[in-house]
């Protein structure tokens, strides 16, 4: 198989790092942004924004109540306290979510996962672990996908220790 040619923009961008590296780079970049267009559209498709599906598998997560407080839920997700009420008016008028009382402090509200949530995000997951289990047993075989995670654990561990 002949090698492939090396990325002319890559080449510009990085004019003394080696083809290989550039292929891999670029490699990267490309399948994560095309997994993450694929992955996004499955979890809008099922009527739900990237943010409100994290959030609910959060909570699916939290065992055994499925209960966590919304600066738990904006730490865990990633996102803004706005952003999160945003999104957690989203899923309560949706059904997907209930504010609770917090026994631990009454000042505020937790947030809970109901069952039609728990069913709605349980059916997402398996959806889109079948989608990308069968994608990637399209182009790697067991072996190949597990070198390909341990080298992926290995590169974000040193990228984590570079911090």
């Amino acid at each position: 198989m002949p090698e492939p040619k090396p990325d002319p923009c890559l080449e510009y961008a990085f004019p003394n790092v080696a083809t290989r590296t550039q292929e891999v780079i670029r490699g990267l970049y490309r399948s994560r942004n095309l997994l993450w267009e694929h992955d996004h559209a499955i979890v809008e498709a099922a009527g739900l924004s990237w943010g409100q599906a994290q959030t609910l598998i959060a909570l699916l997560r939290t065992e055994p109540d499925h209960c966590l407080s919304p600066t738990r839920l904006y730490d865990e997700v990633q996102a803004s306290s706005g952003g999160m009420s945003k999104m957690l008016a989203g899923l309560e008028a949706s059904g997907d979510v209930v504010r609770v009382d917090n026994p631990g402090d009454r000042r505020s509200r937790l947030v809970r996962l109901t069952e039609p949530g728990k069913a709605r995000i349980t059916e997402l997951a398996r959806e889109l672990g079948e989608v990308n289990t069968a994608l990637l047993e399209e182009v790697l075989s067991a072996d190949e996908q597990a070198q390909l995670a341990a080298a992926f654990q290995r590169l974000e561990a040193r990228l984590a220790a570079k911090r």
